[in-house]
């Protein structure tokens, strides 16, 4: 999913790898949904969308978020 999000083509992004078990990332301005597994989520600064869980579904759910957006 990592690898998905990173070559979704958009001209501002940000892709974070990022385990719960680990310290929340510093740089991310983003608080992740609660989910029990891997999962890919793609956000604004006031929403994110429900979890993806596998890399062939990323693209789609930018789409989504690409159309709400603009």
């Amino acid at each position: 999913m990592f690898r998905a999000a990173q070559a979704y083509p958009s001209t501002y992004k940000q892709v974070e790898w990022w385990d719960r078990a680990e310290p929340k990332l510093a740089s991310s301005a983003i608080d992740y949904p609660d989910y029990p597994g891997a999962a890919a989520f793609a956000c604004t600064s006031s929403f994110c969308s429900l979890p993806v869980t596998s890399p062939g579904d990323v693209a789609t759910a930018m789409d989504r978020l690409e159309r709400v957006i603009k």
